[in-house]
């Protein structure tokens, strides 16, 4: 530890070189106005806990070593003695800026999703953040867009931009207001670089090579992965819907195979055909990169399906071209098999199974490599990817994951710095630490999103018309309730003209416009409209509400749909009900028998502590009973215990728990009652309650001879 020790604080030391203060100040606004476009990410909507299963723990561990590494050695050695403001880069090509704004967007993600450490790497998270800062603002700083002479605007400056433009908007908080203009202008002038961009293909539409032993797979996709970004953080910018549309193309052709050109599903409101002008992948989903197959250019279908890694942070759907074909590439990287000869000895499938067939640590490269065969980082992102967005089928994906982030996490145990290659040898790319660095930031990212629930899919057609409704929680049989609808442009300022609005429910339930339906046009402000439901007498479950604009958008005809779940409940009581002569709205039973009214699972009258209960209800724990009350009643009264009938099987049978919870909030609770229990009678206030709960559980020992009654139980109600 020793010196490791002497690393890390000769790092720290060098990091505290740039006061946290450096990087807040105020900086020279760009004056094009990019930043007022930009939507902040909501941290507050992410309220779930960072995930602790295996495979999210060891890419968490993966990503702190690389961290370590990123803000120790690499750091010190890189800019440890710069002390301005912007850093000097040394230069505008891709070693120059590439690998910063890698490490950038990995400190950034570690930082934000709980995967840093600041024991491990001898840097508080302040000044993690001031580094990550730092080297998004200073790449953004020496852009052509703000500098002269700076850099982008070349064939990867996109992938570039996208790296910190990314470490930026989730450091977006902590970034000075110039600072913010910067990299709004560096992100507005590379996406506009595609408003007319012709989209490269290895084949064309008829099958002939454009570039041979080249294809444009990977470069399709890191330019869709800028133009996510920007569509992202700036969802009403002048150009979105521009952008939106060369983004869902450049997805699409990523990994388009020839088969695909004759595509006539729909996909993003037009054929996928229609959205292709060649093909980059074979059927089976391999590609040529570098004259040959090539298994790291195969991996990179995860740059194009990290859409929900950019649309999970804004809250927005993921547009399904982001995973186009990648159920392809990711089995043929599992299960395609390679003969030897013609391809290298053992032959076999890329992903290695161990002697039992099962997902093992090797990686077999048909035609070799020229980056080396030590690479695992793409593999992990392309794994965590292929079973938290689902795509990958039956391919095991989570165990692949496991052992390709094992044999990373071996490769850096070698060391002291937290660095995963010891040789130049194991990977030729002069930027390889940083590329781990960046492809496991995505694999933490998506594990970290996924364990969110922020990951959603479309289908939609862009731009679109955004259609939202409000509505009831609850919609009682007989009654009638109103849905409010909102229709706006989501995608662009950009007038929508001609709208019709449809409305329907399900069966039992009528929907009937009781606003406009209809527009001329439909500008930003957007217009509202109501709708009627009416609830047959006897209807009941849920109903689905269904809204429907066609519209026109940029010269063509979209469809926007809409739909609202509302749960139709029988009427409330209206004077002093017993429970067993109230319908529920639902019944749940974890064992056995369904809920009983009135009677025992043996036919008998329900009976506790020897008292027989003419009016009543008996349920096997665990068990849930769930009533509409509709805010009519005052109090719950019931005697419970477990029925008599479990005596004759033994002087102490059963052990259960009663809960009474009030619109979600637990109310009642008696503890633990067994069979030897008294019986006990409960009160319970319900004043304005509209749902009411009734739960038996198990006591937390089995579910044996948990016969629980509700004796009597009744409500006290008025109309």
């Amino acid at each position: 530890m020793g010196q490791l020790t002497t690393i890390l604080r000769a790092a720290a030391a060098a990091v505290l070189l740039l006061p946290v203060a450096a990087v807040s100040a105020p900086g020279a606004a760009a004056g094009s106005g990019a930043a007022e476009h930009v939507r902040p990410i909501d941290w507050e909507r992410f309220d779930a806990p960072a995930p602790d299963d295996e495979n999210a723990t060891m890419v968490r561990s993966a990503l702190r070593n690389a961290t370590r590494y990123a803000l120790t050695t690499w750091w010190q050695e890189r800019y440890g003695g710069q002390t301005g403001r912007y850093l000097e880069l040394g230069g505008v090509a891709e070693q120059h800026v590439r690998q910063p704004a890698a490490q950038a967007y990995a400190i950034a993600v570690a930082l934000r999703t709980g995967g840093y450490d600041p024991e491990a790497t001898g840097v508080s998270a302040e000044q993690a953040r001031a580094v990550a800062v730092r080297l998004a603002a200073s790449i953004a700083y020496r852009h052509r867009a703000t500098s002269a002479g700076g850099w982008g605007d070349v064939w990867q400056s996109a992938l570039w931009a996208y790296y910190a433009g990314n470490a930026a908007w989730l450091l977006w908080d902590h970034l000075a207001e110039g600072d913010r203009e910067h990299v709004a202008s560096m992100l507005e002038f590379e996406a506009d670089r595609f408003l007319e961009y012709d989209v490269p293909y290895f084949r064309d539409r008829d099958g002939t090579v454009v570039f041979p032993g080249d294809s444009k797979a990977e470069e399709n996709a890191w330019n869709a992965n800028l133009l996510q970004l920007v569509t992202a953080m700036m969802p009403r910018h002048r150009h979105h819907a521009q952008w939106m549309t060369k983004n869902v193309e450049l997805m699409l052709s990523a990994f388009a195979r020839p088969s695909d050109l004759s595509d006539n599903r729909e996909l993003h409101g037009r054929p996928v055909a229609d959205w292709l002008g060649g093909s980059n992948i074979a059927e089976d989903g391999t590609l040529v990169n570098h004259g040959f197959v090539h298994p790291d250019y195969m991996a990179t279908v995860a740059m194009n399906a990290s859409g929900p890694m950019t649309y999970g942070l804004a809250g927005m759907r993921t547009p399904e071209a982001s995973r186009f074909n990648a159920d392809v590439v990711y089995a043929a990287l599992t299960a395609v098999s390679f003969p030897s000869p013609p391809y290298r000895a053992p032959g076999g499938t890329i992903y290695v199974p161990d002697a039992a067939g099962e997902p093992g640590p090797g990686v077999y490269y048909p035609q070799g490599n020229d980056w080396g065969t030590h690479r695992r980082a793409h593999l992990v992102v392309a794994d965590a990817a292929a079973h938290l967005f689902g795509f990958d089928g039956d391919t095991a994906a989570a165990a692949w994951e496991r052992q390709h982030v094992g044999t990373l996490l071996e490769m850096q145990a070698r060391g002291t710095d937290g660095r995963t290659y010891q040789a130049p040898g194991e990977d030729t790319y002069a930027g390889r630490e940083s590329w781990v660095s960046v492809e496991i930031a995505r694999a933490q990212l998506a594990h970290w999103l996924a364990a969110q629930d922020a990951v959603r899919w479309t289908d939609q057609a862009y731009p679109v018309l955004e259609v939202a409704a409000e509505g009831p929680d609850l919609l009682p049989a007989g009654d009638t309730a109103t849905v409010t609808a909102t229709l706006r442009p989501e995608l662009t300022d950009a007038s929508a003209a001609r709208v019709e609005l449809s409305v329907s429910a399900g069966d039992g339930v009528t929907a009937t416009p009781t606003g406009p339906s209809a527009w001329a046009v439909v500008g930003a402000a957007g217009v509202t409209t109501t709708v009627r439901l009416a609830a047959a007498p006897d209807a009941a479950g849920t109903t689905t509400v269904t809204l429907r604009a066609r519209y026109r958008l940029l010269g063509a005809w979209h469809e926007t749909v809409t739909t609202l779940a509302v749960p139709v409940v029988p009427p409330p009581p209206t004077a002093d009900t017993w429970l067993s002569d109230l319908p529920w709205v639902s019944a749940t039973v974890g064992y056995g028998q369904a809920p009983l009214r009135d009677t025992n699972y043996y036919g008998d009258p329900i009976a506790v502590g020897g008292t027989a209960h003419e009016k009543g209800l008996w349920t096997h724990a665990p068990a849930a009973l769930t009533y509409h009350l509709g805010g009519r009643c005052a109090e719950l009264t019931a005697v419970v215990g477990i029925d008599d009938a479990m005596h004759e099987l033994g002087p102490d049978r059963g052990s259960v728990g009663y809960r009474v919870l009030v619109d979600g909030e637990l109310v009642h609770d008696t503890g633990r009652i067994t069979g030897s229990t008294p019986p006990v009678p409960i009160a319970v206030d319900v004043t304005g309650a509209r749902l009411l709960r009734l739960e038996v559980t198990d006591a937390g020992d089995g579910k044996s001879y948990d016969h629980a009654v509700w004796g009597s139980a009744r409500v006290t109600c008025g109309p």
